[in-house]
């Protein structure tokens, strides 16, 4: 170990590295996140979320000129919801005095914890999508700041399991996103209008992770079966 990051008082949940800055983001049970700065090896910022625990993030990018953000998701344990959060890290919007003290957009909307998350830039725009407890997928633009749909109805586990969905990712060109759930299916949805392309069948339980061959001709997929499907996906 070169060195270690200390000041969280409760579990570290996800971190995430700043691509272009030597920077990584940390969320965690206590109900903050903290930037930490690599090279002098202390913590930066801290920001503290009152109503219970940050359990995911991501940097990516925001805005029309494609400004470094960091996209935190909140789980509210009084009001049994979670929201998303993003953060400048530029030092503009939501800055003073030098200290991060507000977000520049928010979604709402989820009726759950938000399980995972992934965002591309299509050249477009630049896409976020959360998957959620609830069965729920949400995409937003970070380009425009809005939300813009859900996608629903399609994760159905057998009964009496989660309608969790428990991974998502972008395909490489940004034109399409896989998600999966515990109901050992994995979806293909076209990302422009949030079309359903397609849905592969065959592990039994819970699909763990999915991850696209970098050409995007194919998805592989993993779960608690014990194995791993590869999909051809030359639609």
């Amino acid at each position: 170990c070169k060195f270690t990051l200390a000041g969280h008082s409760d579990i570290i949940m996800c971190i995430s590295f700043a691509p272009e800055k030597s920077m990584v983001a940390s969320v965690s049970g206590d109900g903050t996140f903290r930037l930490w700065d690599l090279t002098a090896r202390r913590c930066l910022h801290t920001v503290d979320w009152e109503c219970g625990p940050v359990n995911l993030c991501t940097i990516t990018k925001y805005g029309s000129d494609r400004q470094n953000a960091l996209v935190t998701c909140h789980w509210d344990v009084h009001r049994e919801s979670s929201r998303i959060l993003v953060w400048d890290l530029e030092g503009n919007l939501g800055w003073a005095n030098g200290h991060l003290v507000s977000h520049v957009m928010h979604f709402e909307g989820f009726a759950g914890k938000i399980t995972c998350l992934d965002s591309t830039d299509n050249g477009d725009s630049v896409l976020l999508a959360a998957g959620c407890a609830d069965g729920t997928v949400k995409v937003c633009d970070l380009t425009e700041m809005i939300s813009l749909y859900d996608l629903t109805g399609q994760h159905t586990p057998t009964l009496g399991l989660s309608r969790s969905i428990t991974a998502l990712q972008f395909s490489p060109n940004g034109e399409l996103l896989a998600t999966a759930g515990l109901d050992g299916k994995v979806h293909v949805w076209e990302t422009e209008e949030g079309a359903h392309r397609v849905t592969f069948f065959g592990h039994q339980g819970k699909v763990c992770c999915v991850d696209w061959k970098p050409c995007g001709s194919k998805l592989v997929s993993c779960g608690q079966d014990k194995t791993i499907k590869v999909w051809a996906c030359k639609f």
